[in-house]
């Protein structure tokens, strides 16, 4: 099928987010039907370690969590990318049932990012204007209500440290490059529009969601004709930038390291190999630093102190992106930035933080959350 080209020379495809047939309807069915038996089997190869080797860090995981994980190993990569998004439905609905669950109250900001294209801002608590967080989750599916305990798991945490962080979700809606990336320059704008200062701002983004992030810090340093430009005040600055597993590397993965087969069994990452295609069939080779960015130049990220004051990434060394993330640390942002991080999480999968969060209110011994967290206060206190 042949997509019409934009002024970009991006091509815009015109297939609507979770649109399914029928035989996708008998599929899922299917797969919902043998799940009982494939959970249960991965439940005893958990139990038994019937598995591939993995580190002692990880098999030392609460039982809990390593079974939330063997559920996620069970359900997705047994669906094709449309029906997972049918079945999870929308950002919006899921963030207003999420919010009826715990009784909190909802703050949605319509974003109007041109070209027809419409965005929404979700709030956890109450709206700010100092202290923001604005989280850009993972764009292939909406945000799920576990990502958002943790946030608001760490909005709570803040608060008993005096600190009070306003915590804003930029739902995305379904469309090729760079939509996204428009929809991410609205809400920057938007949150300046309404009183934040660049400076009481940090940017957070998971997987895809980190990917989006780094896309922002492209455009802010090599803006792209057919974006609105995001214009950096002179010595302004993002407060921060955090990294979670960011998938830096859509296509030949393998090019950078084992991780990518190797961890391929335990890593909730799965489907990856569909998606990233996907995703590229509507970029043109032209553009792959912005969305590729651990295969842009080695100087991409020239200029970045004068952007963002500093910088997180983390990573599980049992996760399939660990290779990509830590060639893209090293390479490309710890060469342009004095003051940036990389924290290798053993034991650590795919977005290992948020997972805990699929199966309990707190984190689980996790080690990695009272990092991020910690880092996040330093940037508030400053």
């Amino acid at each position: 099928m042949m997509l019409p080209e934009t002024k970009t020379g991006v091509s815009s495809p015109k297939l609507k987010y979770g649109a399914i047939s029928w035989f996708d309807h008998l599929h899922i069915t299917f797969v919902f039907l043998c799940l009982p038996y494939h959970l249960g089997l991965e439940v005893f190869r958990t139990l038994f370690n019937f598995t591939p080797s993995v580190s002692p860090a990880y098999t030392a995981k609460p039982l809990k969590r390593r079974i939330g994980d063997a559920l996620i190993r069970s359900s997705l990569p047994a669906l094709e990318p449309s029906e997972i998004q049918w079945v999870l439905g929308s950002g919006l609905d899921i963030y207003h049932k999420w919010a009826k669950r715990y009784s909190l109250p909802t703050a949605v900001d319509y974003l109007d990012c041109g070209k027809g294209i419409g965005g929404h801002l979700l709030w956890i608590g109450p709206k700010r204007t100092k202290n923001v967080m604005l989280y850009c989750p993972a764009y292939f599916y909406p945000v799920q209500d576990y990502s958002l305990k943790l946030w608001r798991y760490a909005q709570l945490e803040w608060e008993n440290q005096g600190i009070d962080v306003g915590i804003a979700v930029s739902v995305l809606t379904e469309a090729a490059f760079p939509t996204q990336l428009r929809q991410a320059v609205r809400a920057i704008e938007h949150l300046i529009s309404i009183g934040c200062q660049l400076s009481d701002i940090q940017l957070v983004g998971d997987s895809a969601g980190g990917n989006l992030v780094t896309q922002v810090l492209s455009h802010i340093l090599h803006p792209l004709p057919f974006v609105p430009p995001l214009k950096i005040p002179q010595s302004s600055r993002f407060r921060g930038v955090y990294l979670m597993s960011p998938w830096v590397s859509l296509s030949n993965s393998d090019q950078w390291g084992d991780s990518f087969q190797s961890k391929s069994y335990y890593d909730i990452a799965k489907g990856v190999e569909q998606l990233g295609p996907l995703y590229l069939a509507h970029v043109p080779s032209s553009l792959t630093p912005y969305v590729e960015p651990v295969r842009a130049p080695d100087d991409w990220f020239a200029g970045l102190e004068d952007v963002v004051d500093r910088i997180l990434l983390s990573t599980g060394n049992e996760e399939r992106l660990f290779d990509q993330d830590v060639v893209f640390f090293e390479k490309k942002i710890k060469e342009c930035h004095r003051n940036a991080t990389l924290v290798i999480q053993e034991g650590g999968l795919h977005d290992d933080p948020i997972m805990d969060f699929l199966i309990s209110e707190v984190p689980l011994e996790n080690t990695l959350t009272p990092v991020v967290l910690e880092w996040i206060a330093k940037g508030f206190k400053a």
